[in-house]
């Protein structure tokens, strides 16, 4: 294993500063003169992350992220409900092709439901033949 020069004071304090942020690295390598491997590694032993790199300490499960998302949106699993629709290529090419050119396509779905409900009332049995 290669031993590197040990770091100055003043080197230990640029690495602090620059590191964790974006395109630190290489400023780093023009301040100091020294390789990018180097300046990882003393980054690494200062327990300092890289800019994009994640803080596996601070690394959040699956079940935190959902409840931070439901906090910060609002969501309730009780009080939602979900529906799938499927479309068939070649037969309903003219379905697939609007709701792919509409931004929001819940909201435009949610949009002609309700005009069809103030246009025909609540409830209406679209099926009959």
């Amino acid at each position: 294993m290669r031993k590197f020069k040990e770091f100055t004071e003043e080197e230990v304090e640029l690495i602090k500063k620059y590191y964790p942020v974006k395109d630190g690295v290489n400023k780093l390598v023009e301040i100091t003169g020294r390789s990018r491997q180097s300046i990882h590694s003393k980054g690494k032993r200062l327990g300092l992350n890289c800019y994009g790199e994640r803080n596996v300490e601070n690394k959040k499960t699956a079940a935190e992220r959902q409840m931070e998302y439901e906090k910060r949106t609002g969501y309730n699993k009780d009080k939602t409900v979900m529906f799938g629709v499927r479309c068939v290529y070649g037969k309903e090419d003219d379905i697939i092709d609007k709701l792919n050119s509409v931004p929001n396509k819940a909201g435009y779905i949610k949009e002609l439901i309700r005009a069809d409900i103030e246009k025909n009332g609540k409830y209406v049995d679209t099926m009959k033949p």
